[in-house]
């Protein structure tokens, strides 16, 4: 069928041959300009990764630092490092008016970026922001001997033993260990960022950081339940261990009975002297009335001498009693002492 236009008549057929060509070519034009400005894309991707990858510019010392000094533009620069290498936390040149004048918490090195946890922040915080997520604070009651003679400080590692009686006994203790490489939190009301800026305490604060009774540590909150009842249990015991130890330490608790076997012990690679047989001396001496050794019975357990065999309970029905034949070994061992 034809369509009239006039004097013009046209077929629809081929109304949908020219659409269809006009569609086509522009379909090829967005796929050329789309495969172009990839190309493009790619082509500047691959010309940052090779110079680096995307920068970001952050702060760094121009000098190694200690703990305390105040920064200012003289004392950092800045530095263009990869983008993926640069942390929530690391203080960019946009940052650097926040930080500025403020103190370190410690000392830093020269050339590396900045951290927000590097510098001191004098807004008030609580103690509870110091206690990671996921873990508990718990204060344990101390003496002098047990922080170490006063030398305990915050941020220091140590090891909780406790002390009380055992199971069955009120008159004997025994001692184990049940918290291993426990961090530091505070020492009294002391916490670690006033342990490291001690220009920054008051002289009262100063000298009450010298004396505490307690000591704050970090645990999980089940370690924060064995820890109170250790301490309605018995007596805790801190021992410090060096920060990098990570050594988990196993041995049976200690009781006054391993106490006294303890001191026993024998260097060299002897064995304790609990195994060691003891030695007795025994005279023994005198006449029968027919001129012959009495008869002796010597209940000696263990007793042992070469060439006799040792008693048991079925030879003698008495366990540890030695048999005529141990007798007659010793009178010849020893003939003098028992004439014929």
């Amino acid at each position: 069928m034809a369509l009239r236009l006039g004097k013009l008549r046209i077929n629809r057929l081929w109304i949908l041959v020219i659409s269809a060509l006009v569609l086509g070519l522009f379909a090829t034009w967005l796929s050329i300009t789309y495969l172009k400005n990839r190309e493009k894309d790619i082509e500047t991707q691959l010309s940052t990764k090779a110079k680096g990858g995307p920068k970001a510019s952050v702060v760094v010392p121009t000098d190694d630092l200690p703990a305390g000094t105040v920064l200012n533009e003289g004392l950092v620069a800045a530095r263009d490092i990869a983008v993926d290498l640069v942390y929530k936390d690391t203080i960019t040149t946009d940052d650097f008016d926040a930080i500025s004048g403020k103190p370190l918490l410690r000392a830093v090195q020269k050339g590396r970026p900045l951290m927000r946890e590097d510098i001191i922040d004098d807004r008030p915080k609580d103690f509870s922001q110091n206690v990671p997520k996921g873990l508990r604070a718990i204060t344990v009651d101390i003496d002098e001997l047990n922080s170490i003679s006063q030398m305990l400080k915050p941020g220091d590692f140590i090891d909780l033993h406790l002390i009380a009686p055992e199971p069955g006994s009120s008159s004997t203790q025994q001692v184990f260990l049940f918290l291993q490489h426990v961090k530091v939190l505070a020492t009294g009301n002391t916490t670690n960022a006033d342990h490291l800026n001690p220009s920054l305490m008051t002289e009262e604060e100063r000298q009450q950081s010298l004396h505490y009774s307690t000591i704050t540590v970090e645990v999980t909150p089940e370690e924060a339940a064995y820890v109170a009842l250790a301490q309605q249990s018995g007596r805790i015991r801190a021992t410090l261990r060096q920060p990098d130890d990570n050594v988990v330490v196993d041995y049976p608790p200690v009781t006054s009975t391993r106490l006294i076997g303890f001191g026993k012990k024998v260097t060299q690679g002897v064995a304790s002297s609990s195994s060691v047989p003891a030695k007795v001396e025994y005279i023994v001496g005198g006449k029968g009335g027919n001129g012959a050794a009495a008869p002796m019975n010597i209940n000696i357990p263990g007793l042992n001498i070469p060439g006799v065999t040792a008693p048991n309970a079925s030879s003698s029905g008495i366990p540890g009693t030695v048999p005529p034949t141990v007798n007659a070994a010793i009178n010849q061992a020893n003939p003098a002492a028992y004439p014929r």
